[in-house]
């Protein structure tokens, strides 16, 4: 018999729907799908922290013991949805329909133009890099604000500070790195 290791709501007051989930680097959970929401779906620091259409994609990548670390929106200004979604390490793919024209292809890549019309959907395929890891601005963070990200692509790595160190002055604050499983393995106090 299985033994349940965490659960959690996922959504916003509109309509949200989970089409996709997988396990990746760290047992961190990662789900998609569709979402009518303009609220509690994307993190602070979201490529995509707004929805730009009626409906949008969305992921969102949970920690191994159930704490949201990340969530964006993707989609253009038409209807956007996510139904499979795959991780290998920390790249996440995803696949859907889209009703866009903008805002979904990048520039270089297979198709960069949509065939869109009434009733016909494009379909799309595109993949993110998910946080590295996660510094919080104390042990039990209350805010999404309070979490400091590091993430790392192409050019190397890139940092969101939280509004209270990039608030605190001439402050020190003591920042916390936790590993996968939520336990502090470093703690180390900065400047602001």
């Amino acid at each position: 018999v299985g033994v349940r290791q965490w659960s959690t709501y996922l959504g916003g007051a509109d309509e949200d729907v989970m089409n996709g989930v997988s396990v990746g680097a760290y047992s961190r959970v990662y789900v998609t799908g569709v979402s009518d929401s303009p609220t509690r779906i994307a993190t602070t620091d979201a490529t995509y922290p707004t929805i730009a259409g009626g409906s949008d994609a969305f992921i969102n990548s949970f920690s191994s013991g159930g704490s949201r670390l990340w969530g964006t929106y993707y989609g253009g200004s038409g209807y956007d949805g996510a139904f499979t979604l795959d991780v290998d390490g920390l790249e996440v793919a995803i696949a859907g329909i889209t009703g866009s024209t903008t805002d979904i292809a990048t520039p270089g890549t297979f198709q960069t133009t949509a065939s869109v019309s009434s009733g016909n959907y494009a379909k799309y395929v595109a993949t993110f890099t998910a946080p590295l890891f996660l510094m919080m601005n104390g042990q039990n963070p209350t805010t999404e604000q309070e979490v400091m990200r590091v993430n790392s692509d192409a050019d190397g790595f890139s940092l969101h500070l939280p509004v209270g160190i990039r608030d605190a002055g001439d402050e020190q604050v003591t920042i916390h790195v936790l590993d996968a499983m939520g336990r502090v393995v470093l703690s180390q106090k900065v400047s602001t």
